[in-house]
C-alpha cells in the first residue's frame, strides 16, 4: 500500500512539473515580476483580419513636455539602441538576457512613423546546462501623433526546432486562442512557452517606449 501511495505521489508531482512548464514557470527566479497566470489565458492575444496583433497607446497628456518632435527623437534613439544588430546583454541563463541577431532594422519615416524589424532570441528554459530557445521576428510600427503614440506589433514568426528540422512558424498558427488551448480550455504544453514569452516581450517593449518619453 505504501508503495502505491508513493508511486501516486511521484506521478502527481511529475504532472505538476509538466503543468508548470506548460505555463512557462521554469524557475522561481524567472517568474519574479511576471503577471498573474490568468493574464496569459484565453483573450490575452488579439487578432485583426486573421493576424495576431499587439497594440498599445500612450496618451500624450500623460507625458510631461510632450511634442511630436521630441517624442520622435526620443523613440528613434531608443529604437536605434534596442535594434542594433549582433548585440547581446548578459548570459542566456539570466532573467534579463537579451540578444539580437543580424537582421534587426530601424526605419524613421517623415510621416511620424518609426518602423522596427525585430530579429532576436527568446530563451524559454534557463536551467543550468539546458537551453531551449527560438528565433523571434516581428514588425513593430510606432506612429507618433499630436496627442498620442500608437504602437503595433504584427508579422510575428518563430524559427524553432520542433522535431528533427527547424521550422518557421507564424504566430497565427501557434499562439492564438484556437491553437494554444485544448477543447477543455487548458493551455497546451509546448505552445504555452511561446505564448507567454511573446506576451512578456511586447509588454516589456511597450514599457521601454513609455519610459523613453521621460524628457
Amino acid at each position: 500500500m505504501k508503495k502505491v501511495i508513493f508511486a501516486l505521489t511521484v506521478l502527481f508531482c511529475t504532472m505538476c512539473t509538466f503543468e508548470a512548464q506548460a505555463q512557462g514557470l521554469f524557475t522561481k527566479k524567472e517568474y519574479q515580476g511576471r503577471k498573474p497566470r490568468t493574464e496569459y489565458m484565453q483573450g490575452a492575444i488579439k487578432e485583426e483580419a486573421g493576424k495576431v496583433v499587439f497594440n498599445h497607446t500612450i496618451d500624450a497628456a500623460a507625458v510631461a513636455g510632450y511634442t511630436p518632435e521630441k517624442a520622435k527623437e526620443a523613440i528613434a534613439r531608443w529604437a536605434s539602441l534596442r535594434y542594433t544588430p549582433n548585440t547581446q546583454r548578459g548570459e542566456w541563463r539570466d532573467v534579463d538576457y537579451f540578444k539580437n541577431f543580424e537582421f534587426p532594422t530601424v526605419n524613421i519615416n517623415d510621416n511620424g512613423q518609426v518602423e522596427c524589424q525585430g530579429d532576436e532570441e527568446l530563451v524559454f528554459n534557463s536551467k543550468a546546462l539546458v537551453r531551449d530557445a527560438t528565433r523571434f521576428q516581428y514588425l513593430l510600427t510606432i506612429t507618433i501623433g499630436k496627442d498620442k503614440v500608437d504602437i503595433t506589433a504584427t508579422n510575428i514568426y518563430y524559427t524553432y526546432n520542433l522535431s528533427e528540422t527547424t521550422e518557421r512558424i507564424a504566430a497565427e498558427d501557434w499562439i492564438t486562442d484556437s491553437q494554444a488551448f485544448s477543447n477543455k480550455g487548458k493551455l497546451l504544453h509546448g505552445v504555452a512557452k511561446f505564448r507567454i514569452k511573446t506576451i512578456d516581450t511586447f509588454d516589456e517593449i511597450f514599457k521601454e517606449i513609455s519610459e523613453s518619453l521621460s524628457f
